[in-house]
């Protein structure tokens, strides 16, 4: 009978420590989830277009300006300039990432001129927007989404070291926010 408990409590052990490793593992891969959700939430939102997009609305997303996305991009020899149109460089080219479209100029003397100009292709935008996160770039939306997690993670904190009282909470969480 001794024998069969030793092997109880063994076996309660082993099970308690597999708990245990197994939760810190949960708590890891919340840690995971929480920071790839504003880049699944930012993908979908452009996967979902199957409108072509200017190089301005790009950067826009980001920030900045067209001039400077495309001078980025030019100096991480993405593109280069021809003709005041911006073409990928061969290695980027065929890969769906871009198309080229004209746009119809009527100057004020009458005449009527064609322009083309680049245009991004969604995959174009998934590329881009991978380049440009190993570069150090985020979209405006993750950049606020990080500060909201940030912001969330600080109030839970507040919570949980007031012991859960509303008053606390609010001192605890207006101090760490400066």
């Amino acid at each position: 009978m001794a024998r069969a408990l030793q092997l109880a409590n063994a076996q309660v052990k082993e099970l308690s420590w597999q708990c245990s490793r197994l939760d810190g593992q949960i708590q890891e891969q919340k840690k995971q989830i929480a920071s790839l959700r504003p880049k699944a939430v930012y993908l979908d939102m452009i996967l979902h277009s199957p409108s072509l997009v200017l190089t301005t609305q790009i950067a826009k997303d980001y920030g900045i300006s067209a001039i400077r996305l495309n001078r980025l991009l030019h100096e991480w020899g993405i593109q280069y300039k021809r003709r005041e149109q911006w073409i990928l460089y061969a290695q980027y080219q065929g890969q769906g990432y871009t198309c080229s479209t004209s746009v119809e100029i009527r100057r004020s003397d009458g005449r009527l001129e064609v322009k083309y100009q680049t245009e991004w292709t969604q995959k174009g935008r998934a590329f881009l927007y991978q380049l440009l996160k190993s570069k150090g770039y985020l979209p405006v939306v993750e950049q606020q989404m990080g500060i909201m997690e940030t912001a969330g993670a600080n109030l839970l904190l507040a919570f949980s070291v007031s012991g859960g009282h509303g008053e606390e909470v609010k001192e605890a969480h207006a101090g760490g926010s400066e």
